[in-house]
């Protein structure tokens, strides 16, 4: 008897689909957030240690990201020293999930002769779904007053760099602390929902067994 759907795999055919549509729906949400991100793209300089000039680059922002994001290649095409982390770090982003490796320190520009530095996480330069850094939610709040509305014309010489206070050493510290926090709740709350599923279908498993015998 297969009262009301046939199991496959430990599932039943209902709840599979279930499934398909709720990721379904899931990555429909995040195409229409990345498609927001892309409409509201913003620009600056980044240093380029190497030729000693300020670049224009594009930068998506994206709110629901605790972290910066750019590719192994672009960092690469900057000139910026990457340095490995001494455990791999996960992020959550709109465009999806990146475990990182290395990180780089950046020095940017923006309007107002504003200008700073910031740190980026590192992801291989083979993942499509980076065409051009990201910054995550704590940098968009630090620089959303500095970004660039469009592209620069042209490239500038970017020498005197501003050494950050105390106090923006501070703000940066409670920032990544916070974040760290709340990447350790996700995690926490993602474990505690995936064991009540395991324990769910364990129990649903064991009353279709009695039903059947």
């Amino acid at each position: 008897m297969h009262y009301g759907a046939i199991m496959r795999g430990g599932f039943t055919t209902v709840e599979l689909e279930k499934a398909a549509e709720f990721l379904e729906k899931q990555e429909e949400a995040r195409r229409a957030k990345f498609d927001e991100m892309r409409d509201s793209a913003r620009w600056m300089w980044l240093f380029n240690p190497g030729s000693g000039e300020a670049e224009p680059v594009e930068i998506l922002m994206d709110t629901g990201a605790d972290a910066n994001i750019m590719t192994e290649g672009m960092a690469k095409d900057y000139n910026l020293k990457m340095i490995r982390l001494g455990t791999p770090e996960t992020f959550e982003m709109t465009v999806g999930e990146f475990t990182c490796l290395y990180q780089v320190e950046v020095s940017w520009r923006g309007a107002r002769d504003k200008y700073d530095k910031m740190e980026f996480y590192i992801v291989s330069s083979q993942d499509a779904r980076i065409q051009t850094p990201l910054l995550g939610r704590v940098s968009i709040q630090e620089t959303k007053d500095s970004l660039l509305m469009e592209c620069p014309r042209k490239t500038i010489a970017y020498t005197a760099m501003k050494k950050k206070t105390p106090e923006d050493e501070m703000r940066t510290r409670q920032a990544r602390e916070q974040a760290l926090a709340d990447r350790t709740k996700l995690a926490q709350d993602k474990t505690t929902y995936q064991e009540a599923r395991s324990e769910q279908r364990r129990a649903k498993g064991s009353s279709s067994k009695v039903k059947k015998s």
